[in-house]
């Protein structure tokens, strides 16, 4: 089957190369749902990038609306027009006498045209000139599949779905259709929203889900679901690090400390809250970095991992940065006795006294201040420098039982965060210390999945919604956020 590249960022991949050739599918979704930007894109792309000729038919808004709202996506639609490779056919003023000379004339505009791509925006507009629904099932039958079949030309069509209700349109362009993509935003999280196609059918085409989340930031992009992205270790040679912003030290993750306005105030403790079936994997998109960059300024990084997590996977996601210094005592897992690896970089723990530990932990964090790499006191890989400290809280409980994790708590909040930076990490079996943790916490962020993505934000400081992509870590790691707006 000849596949027709959508033009919409991450979309083709996940319908075996593109729609299929002189197909005609039905768009819908909610007012707002970005129908106009994915049609507007198909077109602008199909001539830019493969010429190949549009039209877009609007019975929605004007050309000069069209042309300005597109402008914000840097689509120069006045430019496509001028080539002769574009045409937009303005019919939000049409009359039901003049529909059927109408759809005979878009006919003849493919054919004059060449077009192989179309958009009709929207269908829902152009069926209510028909004061008998009848009369719109035939022209949508009739007409539209000559357009598809007989030219080869590739037709979205455009349909609104109002919020409360579920049905499309007159009710016959689902069937009549090749394939149908369904948009919706919905709340995820108080205050911040979400967007999803789902991809309810798709002619010759094995889909192997049906919703993915979207995008409309810098135009229409779809997420890439969590676990298909590929975190392994990472094979960067030249790793380099993010420079701090004064006192703020940086995340490791350039969209994060845009996000946290600079980076992480010196002393600060964090605490990451992560919900049900996030795995411990894919948590350490974000930690990893973070650990990276202090490890390549010659500061230390302090672990107590997930106890659902491989203690060496820090070390494994790290080992392929080589210029993260010879020296790699700087990276020290605190492991229990019932559950020690053969990891080089582990310090024992006992499980048992708690006490002791917490000396253990605090000592070691010492010797980390006090043995940076090169660089003058409390300066950056100096002596004093400042160190990272990763703790989960599930783990610590698992050990020491409820009570007890509370006191260590306690001892990491008021002794561990005077330099550096402390990040607690409380999964749901936590949600009692959740409170107690956010209310002297500096920074509280938020991972859930959705849809199987992993999404973040911040609770303090309040943030919008964002995309975890971590991607990147094929490369050197530095995961990306991605704003779902």
């Amino acid at each position: 089957m000849n596949r027709e590249p959508t033009g919409i960022d991450g979309l083709d991949p996940l319908i075996d190369g593109g729609l299929p050739k002189g197909s005609l599918i039905l768009l819908a979704g909610n007012p707002g749902s970005g129908k106009s930007i994915f049609s507007a894109q198909f077109i602008y792309r199909g001539v830019v990038d493969h010429n190949e000729n549009g039209i877009y038919v609007s019975f929605a808004e004007s050309r000069d609306t069209f042309f300005s709202n597109m402008h914000g996506f840097d689509f120069k639609f006045e430019e496509l027009e001028r080539t002769g490779k574009f045409r937009f056919m303005d019919m939000n003023t049409m009359r039901e006498e003049e529909l059927s000379i109408l759809l005979e004339t878009i006919l003849d505009e493919v054919r004059m045209l060449k077009a192989e791509r179309l958009v009709i925006d929207s269908i829902s507009a152009m069926t209510q000139a028909f004061k008998d629904k009848i009369d719109a099932r035939i022209i949508l039958h009739t007409i539209l599949g000559k357009i598809t079949k007989m030219e080869g030309c590739t037709t979205l069509i455009l349909g609104e779905v109002p919020f409360g209700t579920t049905g499309i349109g007159i009710g016959i362009e689902e069937f009549v259709a090749d394939g149908v993509f369904l948009l919706r935003k919905k709340e995820v999280t108080e205050g911040r929203s979400a967007r999803s196609m789902e991809l309810l059918k798709l002619r010759g085409t094995r889909l192997d889900r049906t919703r993915y989340l979207y995008t409309l930031d810098r135009g229409f992009r779809m997420i890439q679901p969590t676990d298909t992205q590929n975190v392994t270790a990472a094979i960067c040679p030249e790793y380099v690090p993010i420079p701090d912003q004064g006192r703020l030290l940086s995340t490791g993750t350039k969209d994060l400390d845009r996000l946290l306005h600079g980076g992480l105030p010196e002393g600060s403790l964090v605490m990451i809250r992560y919900g049900e079936n996030v795995a411990a994997l894919h948590q350490y998109s974000i930690l990893i970095s973070m650990a990276a960059n202090f490890l390549a300024q010659g500061r230390g990084v302090m672990t107590i991992n997930s106890m659902g997590a491989d203690s060496r996977l820090p070390e494994i996601l790290l080992e392929g940065m080589s210029n993260l210094g010879a020296d790699r005592s700087r990276l020290k897992i605190f492991e229990f006795a019932s559950y020690a690896s053969e990891s080089r970089h582990a310090t024992s723990l006992s499980g048992t006294d708690i006490d002791a530990d917490l000396q253990v932990i605090q000592r070691t964090g010492e010797e980390l201040r006090g043995a940076g790499g090169p660089g003058g006191p409390g300066g950056p890989g100096g002596p004093g420098g400042p160190i990272l400290r990763i703790f989960y809280l599930g783990s610590i409980e698992t050990i020491y039982g409820h009570q007890s994790c509370r006191k260590v708590f306690n001892a990491l909040a008021s002794s561990l965060k005077i330099s550096g930076v402390t990040v607690l990490i409380i999964g749901p079996e936590l949600g009692h210390l959740a409170k107690a943790v956010s209310s002297i916490a500096n920074v509280v962020l938020d991972m859930i999945l959705k849809d199987g993505t992993l999404l973040l934000y911040g609770s303090k400081p309040f943030t919008g919604l964002f995309a975890v992509d971590a991607g990147e870590l094929k490369g050197c790691p530095n995961a990306r956020l991605v704003p779902l707006v």
